[in-house]
């Protein structure tokens, strides 16, 4: 079952939607929940075992339950930065400055590699924040990558494709590196992983069909 976690411990079921997850940038959910009070700005996505602080962007009560679009984190990447200039900055620097002013949490698994990159100089612009952490992974490089994770927090760093250890049942595919369709009891694969050798680039949890959409990467 998936569910809400609001505050108080109160609990509201998801009755269907979608839970996108992209191995770049900020996880989303569009949501219909068996709520019909007012959601507050930050709930948990219950999703089988894993528990996911998510911050409520939009909500509406329609037919007599509430249709709720939420996104990983705070919900901070999309405002605009506070633009400013760095001589010689570390990169963790830029990062820990971006991620204050969004209201947003470092991982503790970010890669010590990429927060360590030197730069010659930086200037952040008045764009949305994610734009700029996109920015700063490419001028990084060495495939330097973002994402929000489950927990909330932002990760950055590069790939190191671990093993999902998930055992899924094919239903469709299309090609080896294409879109694959699988079934499984709970949901439990991210983005990032292997799934049977096989890179996950994006992953969609179609809750009213009960299926897990892929879309792979190259075949390692």
């Amino acid at each position: 079952m998936v569910t809400l976690q609001l505050a108080g411990g109160r609990k509201r079921n998801v009755t269907g939607g979608q839970v996108l997850l992209p191995r770049t940038g900020v996880w989303l959910a569009d949501l219909r929940v068996d709520e019909r009070d007012e959601l507050p700005d930050q709930v948990t996505l219950q999703l089988g075992a894993v528990e996911m602080p998510a911050a409520v962007v939009k909500a509406e009560l329609i037919g007599g339950m509430t249709e709720a679009r939420i996104v990983g984190g705070a919900g901070g990447l999309g405002d605009t930065a506070r633009p400013k200039h760095y001589h010689a900055p570390l990169a963790r620097h830029v990062l820990v400055d971006l991620l204050r002013d969004a209201g947003e949490t470092l991982s503790t698994t970010a890669g010590q590699d990429a927060l360590d990159t030197s730069l010659e100089a930086w200037t952040t612009l008045a764009v949305p924040m994610g734009s700029m952490l996109a920015a700063l992974c490419e001028v990084i490089g060495d495939d330097t990558n973002w994402r929000v994770l489950a927990d909330g927090t932002v990760w950055i760093g590069t790939e190191a494709w671990p093993d999902s250890g998930v055992d899924a049942r094919s239903i469709e595919a299309d090609g080896a590196n294409g879109a694959s369709i699988v079934g499984t009891d709970i949901p439990q694969i991210w983005p990032g992983t292997l799934l049977a050798g096989r890179r996950v680039d994006y992953v969609r949890h179609d809750l009213d069909a009960d299926r897990t959409n892929l879309l792979f990467g190259e075949v390692v």
